[in-house]
């Protein structure tokens, strides 16, 4: 009795991962049908931080005046995701046409200051949603105070 209750449980599990595979597809099937766009490795751009002026005279800093923590784009990458590098110092018009590439923008925790800079892109990325293309937006530690910050600036 065991040995086929082994099996009948056995034989549920894989009718169930099977329905569930089955209904996976059916759905992608469905969004492709409906024209939604499917995306199996999204781009992410990652907000560049100044550097600390602790960091300054740092030979590793050199020539450098931002930075993005190693572990954010190995945290994207491991998920799956490409990463681009948006950084403040570049000239807006490329930070614009990055942004117009990208599926998703992470901003930083830490110290630092990009204010203006992030306001910027969530400018830009809130014309994008009201335009009622979904374009979400990541913040993690500071950068999730200021998600709070430009939202809260709109009402």
């Amino acid at each position: 009795r065991r040995a086929y209750l082994v099996i009948i449980i056995k034989m549920i599990s894989d009718l169930l991962k099977a329905s569930a595979f089955t209904h996976k597809l059916k759905s992608e099937r469905s969004m492709l049908r409906a024209g939604w766009d499917v995306n199996e490795q999204p781009v992410i751009g990652i907000v560049s931080q100044p550097i600390d002026y602790a960091f300054i005279n740092d030979p590793r800093f050199e020539g450098y005046s931002t930075y993005i923590m190693a572990a954010y784009v190995e945290f994207l990458q491991g998920s799956g995701a490409r990463v681009v590098p948006l950084i403040s110092t570049e000239d807006w018009t490329v930070t614009q046409e990055k942004i117009n590439k990208l599926d998703g923008i992470l901003f930083p925790g830490g110290d630092s200051d990009y204010l203006e800079y992030g306001r910027k892109i969530y400018e830009e990325v809130k014309l994008i949603n009201d335009a009622g293309h979904f374009y979400p937006l990541w913040g993690t530690c500071q950068g999730f105070e200021y998600l709070a910050i430009w939202a809260s600036d709109e009402g």
